[in-house]
């Protein structure tokens, strides 16, 4: 299994939902299924605020190597009033090559200043650097991003022009086919099939489309299509993700995607799955900075730049005092 592969796995995950959801918003004549996403799109636009429980998982076998990786997290953001607020915690369970990698980490953003915390060091951290390493965790720590935002501002997206662009490519395509899987009674579930070679060449095109508007920094040469394509053929499933919309208002409430990867002429398997639950949608979240933090460059800055060798005893004192 080759880190191509696993890129080409990351990219495919984030085509089967951006994708799907871009080719939804053209007008056409739908089935019902269809009608369903169509709506479900056009009211995810209003959305301002929601909650969201995510899970992620990979793993790897063959005669070579074995790992297993889960993701865990659980989030709330907000873009009430054009102000940008985030706050979520993430469980990563992880076994290489032998060894037990479990991590815990925090992480806000209120008013242009994102906030992360290590909640959990992995315990081959800190048998590797002693007990000391507890002391990096629960700790706060700031960076301010106005000046990043700042950066993405002065680049000049005719926002228009990119949406007629990319809906130009989309234009015509059959590009998925949807069916009703099961229903609750809050929401209908339905299975979304994407037609591979529909979606490759479709890719193709939306990378030459967007590789001609500068400003998107997108170049043709961008991905790999023939390593999407050997991604596909290794694929044990059809290439499906499911989707829960609401039955009252029509909101997205999960997605999953879930399928084996199987190498060509081995025994190697690679099992990943995909599932995202979402509510409390436009709720008003209180969404607070922490109230003591460290800031990253009054922290770590003097240490990224160039300086002359420290002799013994100019170690910060207040600063190695504040961390443990």
């Amino acid at each position: 299994m080759t880190k191509g592969h696993l890129v080409a796995v990351i990219v495919l995950v984030v085509v089967l939902v951006g994708g799907g959801v871009f080719y939804t918003m053209q007008e056409r004549t739908p089935s019902d299924p269809e009608e369903a996403i169509e709506r479900m799109v056009s009211n995810m636009n209003d959305v301002h605020s929601f909650a969201a429980e995510m899970n992620m998982d990979m793993e790897l076998r063959d005669e070579r190597e074995e790992f297993d990786i889960s993701l865990f997290m659980d989030m709330k953001t907000s873009t009430k009033r054009d102000k940008e607020s985030f706050e979520g915690d993430i469980d990563i369970d992880a076994f290489v090559e032998g060894e037990q990698f479990d991590m815990g980490l925090a992480a806000k953003v209120v008013d242009e200043k994102a906030y992360f915390k290590v909640t959990s060091l992995p315990q081959i951290v800190v048998d590797d650097i002693g007990p000391m390493a507890r002391g990096f965790e629960n700790i706060w720590i700031g960076i301010d991003i106005s000046e990043m935002e700042e950066e993405m501002d002065d680049v000049d997206i005719d926002e228009e022009k990119l949406r007629e662009a990319v809906m130009s490519v989309f234009d015509d395509k059959d590009l998925y086919t949807a069916t009703e899987v099961d229903e609750s009674s809050d929401w209908v579930e339905y299975s979304v099939s994407f037609d591979e070679d529909v979606l490759i060449e479709t890719l193709k095109d939306l990378v030459s489309v967007l590789a001609e508007i500068p400003e998107t920094g997108i170049r043709s040469g961008d991905i790999d299509f023939d390593e999407l394509r050997v991604v596909f053929d290794m694929m044990e499933e059809d290439l499906e993700v499911n989707l829960k919309i609401g039955k009252r208002d029509g909101y997205l409430y999960g997605v999953s995607f879930e399928n084996s990867l199987h190498e060509p002429g081995g025994d190697g398997v690679m099992h990943f799955s995909f599932d995202i639950s979402m509510s409390d949608f436009n709720e008003d979240f209180e969404i607070e900075a922490p109230e003591e933090y460290q800031d990253l460059m009054e922290m770590f800055g003097p240490m990224m730049m160039p300086q002359d060798p420290m002799t013994p005893g100019e170690v910060d004192e207040d600063m190695m005092e504040q961390m443990f």
